[in-house]
């Protein structure tokens, strides 16, 4: 009798810390009174809506543009975010498998959001003071056509059987889930000008690798270049879901180094991020290549999960995504807040000095020639 009662005692016990413990969670989670919920398959429209109601919400701090269209016409949503002079521009899901990028900055915008609003401290940062100093120029979402492939399968897209001819790269071997290009089959990170005259073993559309049949093919990456070209920023961070650890540490040598070290050694800090480098199998026509050599800017990208193969990282576990990675982009800021003026001045991109030269050619010209 005694055993039975002591085994039903444990067993009571037991049921009730489990019910304490998915309560806590549950509580930890809504305790911010949170917008974005990102323990899911986060698609392209439920971004539309969150972002919809954070700037109802925050609307003193956040501004909803649309910079282009996907291949199959979705708005390329591009969420500003802050009231500061410096821009930084993020960007999530090149990647079409990496959508959790997508949950993480949404996620982002709603916990420092909330924060500004709520005292103005998070995780002993002056939110108030990055967001009147910087504004965040977010694009959650790259590729939302392949997105919308990998969550929903052939039959979502808008011509299956034109993707359906497009090869499964051997090594995404879960099939759709795997995907990682556009929906033409063209790797958006594979698509820059930088570095992009190489032989390449894939050299037709496949679900991923493939660097596109020009530079600048696909009208995502054309979307982002053309905003980027009339839009400065003073740092760029892309966003990518396999490794834990940055890409760009070893910048060599520009006027914002001491800046780039600090922010690469801060957030290996808070994070446990490590360093990681690019090899000829890879690095090819990246949007990192590319944004270095043309707006001689600190450029990272950053891998924000462990390594799970080629499918998506589970939603359920975003806390072991959010937690190492929470305070990256306010380490950034603050590092862009330290910049010397006028050495972004200085290097303004070459697409914008070219474009000055020519119009200074010109101006001359007609002034020398005219009566």
């Amino acid at each position: 009798m005694n055993r039975t009662l002591t085994a039903f005692t444990l067993c009571f016990f037991a049921v009730v810390v489990a019910i304490s413990l998915a309560t806590t969670t549950i509580q930890a989670r809504a305790a911010t009174d949170g917008i974005v919920d990102p323990y899911q398959a986060y698609s392209y429209e439920t971004m539309l809506e969150d972002a919809t109601e954070l700037q109802r919400r925050y609307p003193e701090l956040i501004r909803l543009k649309t910079i282009g269209t996907s291949v199959e016409g979705r708005n390329l949503l591009l969420i500003e975010f802050g009231n500061g002079d410096r821009r930084i521009f993020l960007n999530g899901a090149t990647h079409a498998r990496e959508y959790i990028t997508t949950s993480y900055l949404m996620y982002m915008i709603d916990q420092y959001a909330h924060a500004y609003a709520n005292g103005g401290i998070y995780e002993n940062f002056d939110i108030k003071t990055v967001l009147e100093g910087v504004t965040f120029a977010i694009l959650p979402m790259v590729n939302p056509d392949g997105v919308n492939l990998v969550q929903n399968g052939l039959y979502s897209t808008q011509d299956p059987a034109a993707v359906a001819r497009i090869p499964i790269h051997r090594y995404d071997r879960e099939g759709y889930i795997s995907w990682k290009a556009n929906i033409n089959g063209v790797d958006l990170n594979r698509n820059y000008p930088a570095n992009w005259n190489v032989d390449r073993a894939v050299n037709a559309p496949s679900s991923s690798r493939f660097k596109g049949y020009t530079p600048l093919s696909e009208p995502e990456s054309i979307a982002i270049m053309r905003y980027l070209n009339s839009n400065m920023s003073w740092a760029y961070i892309s966003f990518h879901s396999q490794g834990e650890g940055i890409y760009g540490w070893n910048d060599p040598g520009e006027w914002y180094s001491q800046q780039l070290d600090s922010m690469v050694a801060r957030i290996m800090e808070e994070s446990g991020f490590r360093k990681l480098t690019g090899t000829s199998d890879n690095n090819y026509g990246t949007f990192g290549d590319h944004i270095r050599s043309t707006f001689h800017k600190p450029i990272l990208t950053i891998e924000l999960c462990e390594y799970v193969g080629s499918y998506p990282y589970p939603d359920e576990d975003f806390d072991r995504v959010w937690s190492p990675a929470k305070t990256v982009s306010l380490i950034i800021a603050e590092e862009v807040m330290k910049m010397d003026a006028m050495s972004y001045w200085a290097f303004q991109s070459d697409y914008l000095y070219r474009k000055l030269s020519r119009n200074l050619f010109i101006t001359m010209f007609t002034l020398h020639f005219l009566p």
